[in-house]
């Protein structure tokens, strides 16, 4: 086996390195032969709720004289997205954890540091939010003051004028209760 950096192993770099969900530490050796990495499942479309469960994936290896290895446990893994969200983490090899609340498409890979595979991942997210119930309902019903700026609520955060960039996904907005001098 060549360790990562050895001047004997080729192209690569350090495993675990860049912007990514969590990895190795840098310390993969790279395996004598390895041709190839297959990650399964690939492509995969998966339904995940607000606290989604980690997600399974399996690396297999396809060395020079043609025979295949699981390498599950041998290599460094690690999520990467096109967007500004977080990708979610790996907590064991091969055991991918989704961030909450996030859909989308996350690129895993699998790398001895020297020969990387990848595959996709569509979160798909599904929630279900119940009704409040009339209770709620009913503090909406009334008319609506539009010609009194006294009785408007007044936008305390974000400012007016305020622009979020991408994928800010949770906003809190402030506002205080207009004062009121008599009644409506």
């Amino acid at each position: 086996m060549r360790r990562v950096g050895d001047p004997d192993a080729g192209a690569g770099g350090d495993a675990g390195a860049g912007t990514d969900g969590g990895g190795g530490d840098g310390e993969v050796a790279c395996i004598d032969g390895l041709e190839g990495i297959s990650i399964a499942p690939a492509g995969e479309v998966v339904t995940i709720g607000l606290s989604p469960g980690p997600i399974a994936f399996s690396a297999t290896g396809t060395l020079s004289e043609g025979a295949t290895e699981d390498l599950t446990s041998r290599l460094s893994w690690s999520a990467r997205r096109a967007d500004d969200t977080e990708p979610g983490t790996f907590a064991a090899p091969g055991s991918y954890q989704p961030l909450p609340g996030t859909g989308g498409v996350v690129t895993i890979e699998a790398t001895d540091g020297c020969v990387t595979g990848t595959t996709q991942v569509t979160l798909k997210l599904e929630a279900s939010f119940q009704d409040p119930g009339a209770a709620v309902s009913d503090r909406f019903d009334g008319p609506v003051v539009t010609d009194d700026p006294g009785k408007s609520p007044t936008a305390i955060y974000p400012s007016d004028q305020t622009r979020f960039p991408r994928n800010i996904y949770k906003v809190l907005f402030q506002w205080k209760r207009a004062a009121t001098t008599g009644s409506a």
